[in-house]
């Protein structure tokens, strides 16, 4: 009898193996190979919190860069038709950096929440189908963040900065110190955009195939008010 039980609890703390299909580039001890409530835990948790942090960083620095393509046209009748270029130009290029915040790429942005939402509803059937949806959203949102922090955009973003500086000098005859401004003004707030980026996903990434372990501390920039704060999470 006492045999018995003690099998029988044995089995019961036994960890769970996974049923569902597990990714061929899978390692021991990562998350991917852990049972299939693990799996589903830990990806309907990781999409979940990108999700909300992208839509705060997308619609944050949107309604940014909306309103200050939409003031500097507005106050154009206020001032004499010589600084109608610096308004317009700036105008444009603000329009611009709506561009850096499109979130098309990232469908994450649109259905994580929504997948945890039916994760945490999911029953016996639904599992491997709601874990193979994760491991895709996962995968392709990892993507679109490292694809949102290429070297290149902030290559793009002085070269945007530049031109309209040598526009408003060279084409409109404006001052100097106005092309200056311009730029001082322009390629610091694009660098803050996408250093703000959110950023989690590749890490969430290697912990489920690698098993390795998550950053103890993240920081971020992210609009606050008239300007920027610094965000950190422990």
């Amino acid at each position: 009898m006492v045999r018995t039980v003690v099998l029988w609890v044995g089995l019961l703390s036994a960890p769970s193996l996974a049923e569902c299909p597990v990714p061929d580039d899978a390692k021991p001890g990562s998350v991917a190979v852990r049972g299939d409530a693990a799996r589903l835990a830990f990806l309907a948790k990781q999409l979940a919190a990108q999700s909300a942090e992208h839509e705060r960083w997308a619609f944050g620095w949107g309604a940014s860069y909306a309103v200050m393509t939409i003031g500097q046209i507005a106050v154009v009748p206020s001032f004499a038709r010589e600084f109608d270029p610096d308004w317009w130009w700036g105008a444009a290029t603000a329009a611009l950096g709506l561009l850096l915040v499109a979130p098309a790429s990232a469908d994450y942005l649109f259905d994580g929440q929504g997948y945890a939402r039916r994760a945490a509803g999911a029953s016996g059937d639904d599992t491997c189908r709601l874990i193979a949806e994760g491991e895709r959203l996962l995968v392709s949102g990892a993507k679109a963040q490292q694809n949102n922090t290429r070297g290149y955009l902030h290559a793009v973003n002085l070269a945007v900065n530049a031109g309209l500086a040598a526009i408003l000098v060279f084409a409109h005859q404006r001052p100097w110190w106005i092309g200056a401004l311009n730029f001082g003004l322009g390629a610091p707030l694009g660098a803050a955009t996408l250093f703000s980026t959110p950023r989690g996903l590749p890490d969430a990434l290697a912990q489920y195939r690698d098993g390795a372990s998550a950053p103890a501390v993240e920081v971020n920039l992210v609009p606050f008010g008239s300007g920027v704060a610094l965000v950190g999470r422990f």
